[in-house]
C-alpha cells in the first residue's frame, strides 16, 4: 500500500516509552497514525539522511551535494566508558543527535576541524 503524506500533525510516546506514534494526513486529508517501536524509529532515523542525499544528488546531478543543518550547539561529555566521549550536536531549531566517540576518533576529529576546508583528512571507522 502506498500512501502519500500531505501533512504531519502531532506525535506521541506511550507511557512506557516503547512506542512512538506519528499522526499524519494523506493527500485526501484523511488522518492516519503510524506507530513504531523505538528501535524501528532509530533504524528510520539512521536511514533518512542517506535517502535525502541520494535524492538530492540525483535531482541536481552532483555527487558532492550534501543536505546540511545549521549548528546551534555542540556539547562533549564523558560517557560511562572511560575511553569514550558523547558528542551531541543540535541545530538552531532544536534537532539533536548524540554520538559515542572514542578518544582517538575525537583527536582525529579535532585535527580535521582545526585544519578546516584546506584539509582532505577523512575520519573513518576501523
Amino acid at each position: 500500500m502506498k500512501i502519500g503524506v500531505h501533512t504531519f500533525s502531532t506525535y506521541s510516546v506511550d507511557t512506557e516509552g516503547g512506542t512512538i506514534s506519528l499522526d499524519l494526513f494523506d493527500e485526501t486529508d484523511q488522518k492516519f497514525t503510524l506507530q513504531m517501536s523505538v528501535e524501528q524509529v532509530g533504524m528510520l532515523v539512521m536511514t533518512l539522511p542517506n535517502l535525502i542525499e541520494v535524492a538530492l544528488r540525483r535531482r541536481f546531478r552532483d555527487s558532492t551535494f550534501r543536505y546540511t543543518y545549521a549548528t546551534g550547539a555542540c556539547t562533549v561529555e564523558q560517557a560511562s566508558d572511560p575511553n569514550a566521549l558523547i558528542m551531541t550536536m543540535k541545530t538552531t531549531d532544536g534537532f539533536g543527535i548524540s554520538f559515542a566517540v572514542s578518544r582517538e576518533r575525537a583527536r582525529q576529529l579535532s585535527e580535521a576541524l582545526s585544519l578546516g576546508a584546506e584539509s582532505r583528512l577523512t575520519v573513518t571507522a576501523h
